[in-house]
C-alpha cells in the first residue's frame, strides 16, 4: 500500500505563511522522495558540537575530533555512501558545518544541557519539531537552539517567523517562559563559493504568528498538497494508459 509522502518540516515551514495562490505554485514546484544529499549525520552529532551535558557537571569535554569521527561514522553507514560519485557530497559538506558550528560554540563559551523536547503533532499523521533535545544556558536564562544546515531553499525570512512562532506556542512555557530561540543558518560566502558561515537569527518577540494563524496555515498547505499529489498521480495514469512512462511524486 502506497503511503501519502509528507512534507519536510522545513518545507513546510517555508510554505505554511505564504498567500494561497503562492502556496499552489511553491506545492507544483516541490518534489518529494530519497533526496541525493543528506544532512542527517550532522544532525546527528549536535549534542557532541555543543558539548551537551546532563547536568551542569564538570565532565569531559567533547572534542572536534570525536564530533568528526561521529560524522564520519554516520555517513559510511549509510547505503548511499556505497556509491562513488556521492561520495564528496556526502561527507565533506556535514564534516565543514560541525567543525564551523563546533568551533562556535566553543568559543561562545555556552553551557548546554539535555531535555527530551516532543514533536508537535499537526494532523494528517504529521508531526513537526523545530528544537533539539537539549537547550543552551546563556547569562542563565535558557535558549532553544534550532540548526538549519541547507545550503539552498532553507528557512526564508517567513519561514523564520514560523518556526519561532512554533517554539514560542510550544516551548515557551513553564520552565522555558522566559526562553530565548535562536535559528542557526550557514549561507555561502560568495555568489560561486561553497564556503560557508554562521548567521544566527534571534527571536523578536513582535512578528509572533498567533497560533490560530499556524494551524491554518499547515490545514491548507497539507489540504492543497493532497492535491497536488492527487492530480500528478491522475496524470501519471494517464501517460501509462497512454503507453508513456509514469513518474513518481
Amino acid at each position: 500500500m502506497k503511503t501519502t509522502p509528507l512534507l519536510p518540516e522545513t518545507d513546510l515551514a517555508r510554505i505554511a505563511l505564504l498567500p494561497t495562490d503562492e502556496k499552489v505554485i511553491a506545492l507544483r514546484k516541490f518534489r518529494s522522495g530519497r533526496p541525493r544529499h543528506s544532512w542527517a549525520p550532522f544532525r546527528g552529532a549536535l549534542k557532541g558540537i555543543f558539548n551537551t551535558r546532563k547536568a551542569l557537571l564538570d565532565l569531559p569535554p567533547c572534542v572536534l575530533a570525536d564530533v568528526e569521527a561521529a560524522i564520519t561514522r554516520a555517513c559510511r553507514a549509510n547505503p548511499d555512501w556505497l556509491e562513488p560519485n556521492l561520495e564528496p557530497d556526502w561527507l565533506e559538506p556535514n564534516l565543514e558545518l560541525g567543525r564551523l558550528l563546533f568551533q562556535h560554540a566553543a568559543t561562545s563559551g555556552f553551557d548546554a544541557l539535555e531535555h527530551g523536547f516532543t514533536a508537535v503533532p499537526i494532523g494528517f499523521s504529521a508531526t513537526v519539531k523545530f528544537w533539539h533535545d537539549f537547550f543552551q544556558v546563556q547569562d542563565d536564562r535558557p535558549v532553544i537552539p534550532f540548526v538549519d544546515p541547507r545550503r539552498g531553499n532553507g528557512l526564508t525570512r517567513l519561514a523564520k517567523r514560523f518556526v519561532f512562532s512554533a517554539m514560542y506556542h510550544h516551548i515557551g512555557t513553564g520552565d522555558f517562559a522566559d526562553a530565548m530561540f535562536r535559528i542557526y543558518q550557514f549561507p555561502v560566502r560568495e555568489q560561486g563559493s561553497s564556503e560557508r558561515f554562521i548567521v544566527i537569527h534571534d527571536f523578536v518577540a513582535s512578528e509572533i504568528v498567533d497560533l490560530d494563524e499556524l494551524n491554518a496555515g499547515i490545514q491548507e498547505t497539507y489540504e492543497l498538497w493532497f492535491e497536488v499529489l492527487h492530480d500528478r498521480e491522475r496524470e501519471a495514469r494517464m501517460k501509462r494508459a497512454a503507453g508513456g512512462e509514469g513518474f513518481g511524486f
